[in-house]
């Protein structure tokens, strides 16, 4: 059964603080012309490779509108330092080899978020929300087309680039998140509480209030769909609790953070965002809130060919412009507590794990030192300099990704769209990574919750070849 779009009346968002704006209309993901390889390929882990199912491309009918929820946390952290200086850092850089004191990091915040339910009737995705967490110096609207409400800025491509919109035409319901100590959500100590340990709790207080009804009807299913650092959240939280979501959807990630990752990131050129940001808008916010300086590194970081002979060749090169105009924050603590805790074993999840990340991503895959030497489909094999030390075979770094994060997962699939960067939502090839993930979450759901679909065409219509399942 194909799902179709309801009748609905003009509905609004609300934008800002208070202004209410009709969402408009337009073309969800439309594909680009690409021509795609047998670099296509969606690795299973101990299953078959499964049929790709696509409903028909309808313009999604929605409501959407601001919420806010308060959360409460409580964690154990590291020892940092209170005040941002160059002799408090280096006192605390003992803190790369372990956790050698504990603070507890406690408190009532707020997170904001837009809530949109679909209107698209599809008996097997209606009643499911999709979670959606954006990475680092980005906010909620990374999934809605880098749309800028506060600096008047609309979604990139009339909501082409939108994933919100996407996934509401599926079905689906979304909640896109500003992360605690991002976009508009409080931002306090950006050493003491604006970390990993207390981003989980905040994460799995909002989601513990979502199934009690704070949004209203509880979902009958919550997806977690992160991007980069949202991804290095959604595995740590199922790595403390393990029954927080039934499902991961992991973009631009991988379990593991080599030194190069490092030395890409150290191209941003991290400044205070206070002395940082053009715009000035961060002006009151603690010393320990950065943002990147360079543009030309975040660009090359996040955007695959980026200064280079065939600069543009797969991405729009206003896009990377738009990102920049807009970039946001990264607190202290997140960067340094990433680094320590990405990829620890989720040892008693059970649920099913999908990860989505660019052939190209210059962090999460970089195999050598020196900029552009980067793999994701086979990591240890076909690096220009260096290896992956710890790959100790000829499987990818994604692959290697499942074993060491998700041990016990009923179900680790991955998939590398080619010619694609770091922020793959972001890239021509966006199209493709999208309906490969709408394919897996059919395909993924409870035998139960299945709805008979005659004439189900395979996605990827630009593929020439079937997307291919790989052993480990």
């Amino acid at each position: 059964m194909a799902p179709h779009t309801a009748a609905a009346p003009e509905h609004t968002a609300i934008r800002g603080e208070h202004e209410c704006t009709p969402i408009p209309k337009g073309r969800i993901l439309e594909a680009s012309n690409l021509a795609y390889t047998t670099d296509m390929r969606l690795a299973t882990i101990g299953t078959a490779v499964f049929a790709c199912i696509a409903g028909p491309a309808s313009a999604a009918e929605e409501y959407c509108k601001e919420v806010e929820v308060p959360v409460t946390i409580m964690a154990t952290v590291p020892a940092l330092p209170e005040i941002f200086d160059l002799p408090s850092i280096s006192n605390h850089i003992h803190l790369w080899l372990g956790f050698l004191f504990n603070l507890p990091a406690q408190g009532r915040y707020t997170i904001r978020a837009t809530h949109c339910t679909s209107t698209v009737r599809d008996p097997e995705n209606n009643g499911r929300l999709q979670v959606l967490v954006h990475g680092i110096c980005g906010s909620r609207h990374f999934f809605s087309g880098l749309e800028s409400p506060s600096l008047g800025i609309g979604a990139f491509g009339g909501k082409n680039y939108s994933y919100v919109d996407y996934a509401l035409s599926k079905g689906y319901d979304t909640l896109a998140v500003d992360r605690l100590g991002n976009g508009r959500s409080d931002k306090p100590n950006p050493f003491l509480v604006v970390h990993l340990p207390a981003q989980i709790e905040a994460m799995n207080s909002l989601l513990e209030q979502i199934r009690a009804g704070a949004l209203g009807k509880p979902p009958q299913e919550i997806i977690w769909y992160g991007h980069s650092w949202g991804s290095i959240l959604g595995q740590g939280l199922t790595t403390k609790y393990p029954r927080a979501v039934e499902r991961l959807v992991l973009n631009g990630w991988t379990a593991f953070i080599d030194k190069a990752g490092m030395t890409t990131a150290l191209r941003l050129q991290f400044w205070p965002a206070r002395l940082a940001d053009a715009r000035k808008r961060f002006t009151k916010l603690g010393w320990g809130y950065l943002q990147p300086s360079s543009e030309e590194g975040m660009t090359q970081m996040n955007f695959w060919g980026a200064g280079t002979d065939f600069d543009g060749a797969h991405y729009d090169t206003a896009i990377a412009k738009q990102m920049w105009t807009q970039v946001g924050t990264v607190a202290f603590g997140e960067l340094l507590t990433s680094a320590l805790l990405n990829g620890v074993p989720s040892a008693s999840f059970t649920g099913k794990v999908l990860v989505v990340t660019g052939k190209h991503d210059d962090f999460f895959c970089a195999t050598s030192y020196r900029a552009g030497h980067v793999d994701c489909g086979s990591g240890d094999k076909n690096g220009l300099g260096g290896s992956w030390s710890y790959v100790q075979d000829d499987h990818s770094i994604l692959a290697r990704t499942g074993k060491q994060a998700f041990p016990r997962a009923t179900r680790f699939d991955y998939f590398v769209p080619p010619n694609t960067g770091h922020c793959l939502h972001q890239h021509y090839s966006q199209k493709l990574s999208a309906d490969t993930t709408e394919a897996w979450l059919r395909e993924t759901l409870p035998t139960s919750a299945r709805v008979s679909r005659s004439g189900a065409e395979a996605v990827g219509k630009g593929a020439d070849v079937l997307l291919q399942h790989d052993e480990l």
